[in-house]
């Protein structure tokens, strides 16, 4: 999508026999997606094929926003792998009550592995994959942000920490947060009110000394 550069991927994995499906099962199951490749933009379209995905990302890319959002005091500890953040999502318009809700998604991207082909989409035994979902915080409906009336102006604030898993290279993962409007189905009738996403590597990273060079030669003296 490099005409909208601010679309975030999150690349779900669908089939047992994918080595990253188990971590995208809760929400492929509750989506209700059974073949691939298929999508869903902003959770409002439903599920539909890729040939739809760019006209919908152009309709949706000239809306305005429910909320903006902000992360702040990205920390990542990498003795502990623990991540913390805040994310502050602020009402760009009056939104009336229901149900908003806030997840959180960790991607990782530079996979290498098989990529089965088609005729229109050929396949590479040593693909490099993007985006894939590695972590999803509290799924498949995440944490409650507020059921009242949501003015224009206030910000609400969210904590955030959890481990980062042992299988994700931090380095080549993307932290994801957003906040939607909870309601049925949740492939179309649960509309993302904004998102905003930073690479890990963009955290301030701690318990690691100088974790960005790299070691040329060593001796060992006696």
């Amino acid at each position: 999508m490099p005409a909208y550069p601010k679309t975030i991927v999150v690349g779900y994995h669908g089939t047992s026999s994918d080595p990253w499906y188990a971590y995208s099962q809760t929400m492929i199951s509750t989506f209700g997606n059974t073949s691939w490749p298929m999508g869903i933009v902003g959770r409002t379209t439903g599920i539909v094929s890729r040939s739809a995905w760019l006209s919908y990302v152009q309709s949706q890319s000239s809306q305005q926003p429910g909320v903006t959002t902000t992360i702040t005091n990205k920390i990542f500890n990498g003795t502990t792998r623990v991540i913390s953040a805040n994310a502050n999502f602020t009402a760009a318009q009056d939104l009336p009550a229901g149900d908003y809700r806030m997840m959180v998604i960790v991607t990782e991207s530079n996979l290498i592995y098989a990529q089965s082909g088609n005729g229109s989409c050929p396949g590479d035994p040593n693909y490099i994959h993007s985006h894939v979902v590695k972590h999803v915080l509290n799924a498949p409906y995440g944490d409650a942000l507020t059921s009242a009336a949501w003015n224009t102006g206030v910000t609400i604030t969210k904590q955030i920490s959890f481990t980062l898993p042992s299988h994700i290279v931090y380095s080549n993962a993307e932290f994801i947060v957003f906040a939607y409007k909870n309601g049925a189905p949740l492939s179309s009738g649960a509309p993302v009110q904004n998102a905003k996403h930073s690479a890990i590597n963009d955290f301030t990273i701690t318990g690691i000394e100088k974790s960005n060079e790299i070691i040329n030669d060593y001796s060992l003296n006696q």
